[in-house]
């Protein structure tokens, strides 16, 4: 997998590319760590280029949740593949993260 981190004024938005599994998933968490969300007002995750998302990787997704908002701040995910957003779907993710087509979409959601 791989993860860029891109900065904006709003915060910050990180582009994965790849596939976030159980292999990945410790990858993802750690630069993620290295965000200090607390500081950026907002974070979106685009996952525009993940191929393919497992359990490990969608309990990655919960922890980062848990630590956006346990450090206030807001997150939004954008441009999901038919087949990660269908697992996201269908193991109800998308009710505890939103998923937007786009970036612009997200970034509205969150006010940035």
């Amino acid at each position: 997998m791989n993860i860029e981190i891109q900065t904006a004024p709003m915060g910050a938005c990180v582009v994965l590319t790849g596939r976030l599994d159980a292999m990945t998933a410790p990858h993802f968490d750690d630069a993620l760590q290295r965000i200090h969300i607390d500081q950026e007002n907002t974070l979106l995750l685009d996952l525009s280029g993940l191929e393919y998302i497992s359990s490990a990787g969608l309990r990655a997704l919960l922890k980062l949740a848990k630590k956006v908002k346990d450090d206030k701040s807001k997150l939004a995910l954008f441009g999901a593949q038919p087949m990660v957003q269908d697992v996201m779907v269908m193991s109800g993710f998308d009710r505890v993260l939103p998923l937007f087509s786009d970036r612009n979409a997200a970034a509205d959601s969150l006010g940035a």
